[in-house]
């Protein structure tokens, strides 16, 4: 498997194998197969729906790399920005900047309207991570009950109201950036699981077992004064770190 992936790191490997041993379908999922299929009397049911997923999974990745060629024409950094004030000079200088450096997560303050969106967009699609997707999450429209849901994504068998397995917006993400719009609102149990994302760069599903690694830049925007929400007890002082 490994000596696979070093030949063809973008390719879905699909294992079937009488071993039933958990612990080395685990280590080949952390590996990062696209599945595991025991031999059984439904074998050949589950590797036809497992080719169904993957032949949809190319043709939204070919829809997908059709519509990134198109929007990143939108986003120039030159075309897309406009002003010559003393304020907007300084933030030209400190958009090249999360442009140059990829890795550096962002924090967008601004009031409504003042263009938060577009300025995390073209941060994106102007950066070395233009090619893998810009996700993009409101927590103004999530509730509390379902955010740790479309962050971490969900098991089927956690929540009955998931027809399959759901993949959060962490996992969207992929290499590319995840825009957390108006941040603030997060939950204080969401803001310390978010945290601890950052800080050891993996996750898990809600009622899975598989870790999974996050690779993605965060860009974060918000309509009010984050220092502020600090101030008062309700942002995590750590997470605005």
């Amino acid at each position: 498997l490994k000596r696979i992936y070093q030949c063809v790191p973008a390719v879905d490997v699909v294992i079937i194998s009488g071993q039933e041993d958990i612990d080395t379908a685990f280590k080949l999922f952390q590996l990062g197969i696209y599945d595991y299929i025991t031999k059984n009397s439904k074998t050949l049911e589950r590797l036809a729906f497992t080719m169904r997923k993957l032949v949809e999974k190319w043709h939204m990745n070919q829809q997908l790399r059709l519509l990134q060629r198109e929007i990143a024409g939108r986003y120039v950094f030159n075309m897309s920005l406009i002003g010559e004030s003393g304020l907007m000079r300084n933030a030209f200088m400190l958009v090249e900047k999360a442009i140059e450096h990829p890795n550096y997560n962002v924090s967008i303050q601004g009031e409504m309207g003042t263009g938060k969106a577009m300025l995390a967009k073209t941060i994106h699609y102007n950066s070395s991570r233009h090619a893998h997707p810009f996700i993009s999450i409101n927590m103004d429209a999530v509730s509390s009950a379902f955010q740790e849901m479309e962050f971490f994504g969900c098991e089927k068998e956690a929540n009955i109201l998931v027809a399959g397995t759901k993949r959060g917006c962490l996992e969207l993400a992929g290499d590319g950036s995840l825009f957390i719009e108006e941040v603030g609102a997060l939950d204080a149990p969401m803001q310390q699981k978010l945290l601890k994302v950052l800080q050891n760069r993996n996750f898990i599903r809600v009622g899975g077992l598989v870790e999974f690694q996050f690779r993605a830049r965060i860009i974060t925007s918000s309509s009010v004064p984050l220092e502020d929400e600090v101030a008062a007890g309700r942002f995590s002082k750590e997470l605005y770190f």
